[in-house]
């Protein structure tokens, strides 16, 4: 009876081992596709104004917690910055340098000021799709947190 249990406790492990495998693996397939599946967003350019139009993938991450790397793009001077845009790209091929599109940022409101890095950072939030208000991005993550 013995052996037999300290089989399944074996099994059992050797299960957890590969749940938790899953479980990173899935985070960061899904950091990567996040990105992949934002940039598929079809937009228009009318009258100075950018119109967005959500494929049915896009919606589905709408008010949805989200993780997302990317690029800090600071609005102001400062060491710590709570609301900023967050960025696919560097800053060497930013939206704003005309090397892409508006569908490679995305504001950022964060609960905590994050710190400026030249490196990527990684945020978990709730995404916000904005096809209305022309004066914001196409996407918005608010109750954003930097996490390791």
């Amino acid at each position: 009876m013995k052996k037999k249990v300290d089989e399944v406790i074996k099994i059992c492990k050797m299960l957890n081992i590969v749940w938790l495998f899953f479980l990173v693996s899935f985070q960061t397939l899904q950091e990567t596709d996040l990105w992949q599946t934002l940039m598929t967003v079809k937009y228009r350019y009318v009258n100075d104004v950018y119109i967005p139009t959500f494929n049915p993938q896009i919606q589905a991450f709408h008010n949805k917690e989200v993780v997302i790397k990317g690029y800090i793009y600071p609005l102001e001077e400062a060491p710590q910055h709570s609301f900023f845009m967050l960025s696919y790209y560097p800053a060497s091929s930013c939206f704003f340098c005309g090397a892409a599109g508006p569908e490679t940022v995305i504001e950022v409101n964060a609960i905590k000021p994050v710190k400026y890095s030249l490196k990527p950072i990684k945020l978990k939030g709730i995404l916000k799709l904005n096809a209305d208000d022309p004066q914001r991005l196409f996407y918005i993550l608010n109750k954003a947190e930097q996490i390791p």
